[in-house]
């Protein structure tokens, strides 16, 4: 199939990227694949979709704040979070 296509864009019977044109035979159109998309099902999802994205973000952060609250998770760096240092730190190292 290739070797066709390479020879027919040779001959000019396809563009330069391959693509059908108004000389192409009918027959090398026949042998390509259907690339037609698929009529679209509408489904209740998907009209909410974006609600409900922001929904799952809104409640995975809620979820990660309360972890962090009972497990006093304290962060890496200590320039992070004033909680996490000393009383006599004054930002120099």
């Amino acid at each position: 199939m290739a070797q066709k296509k390479k020879q027919l864009v040779a001959e000019g019977k396809l563009d330069k990227h391959g693509r059908p044109n108004e000389t192409t035979p009918k027959e090398y159109l026949r042998s390509l694949p259907d690339v037609t998309p698929a009529t679209k099902v509408s489904h209740p999802c998907h009209i909410n979709m974006h609600r409900w994205s922001y929904y799952l973000l809104t409640m995975l952060v809620l979820i990660v704040r309360q972890y962090v609250q009972q497990h006093q998770c304290k962060p890496k760096h200590a320039h992070h979070a004033a909680s996490v240092r000393p009383a006599d730190y004054t930002g120099r190292m």
